[in-house]
């Protein structure tokens, strides 16, 4: 029973990995992305603070365990 248990947590934290990865390596800047179309006409203080806002300004690393942390709060 135990065995199961950890091979679950592994393969749940797995795939955490890869849907994090999956996100982190899609080609574009997230902040610019959700801006759109009008990106381009927007103030870079108004994108800062998008990557602000969202995060993105922070390191990979720090961003996976934030939003791990979050998907165990049912964020």
């Amino acid at each position: 029973m135990l065995v199961r248990i950890l091979t679950s947590l592994v393969a749940v934290l797995f795939l955490t990995v890869v849907s994090f990865l999956a996100v982190e390596l899609a080609p574009g800047d997230p902040a610019e992305l959700i801006l759109g179309n009008v990106a381009a006409s927007v103030p870079l203080e108004a994108v800062s603070h998008i990557r602000s806002f969202y995060r993105f300004d922070r390191p990979a690393a720090v961003r996976y365990a934030e939003w791990l942390g979050d998907c165990l709060r049912g964020n």
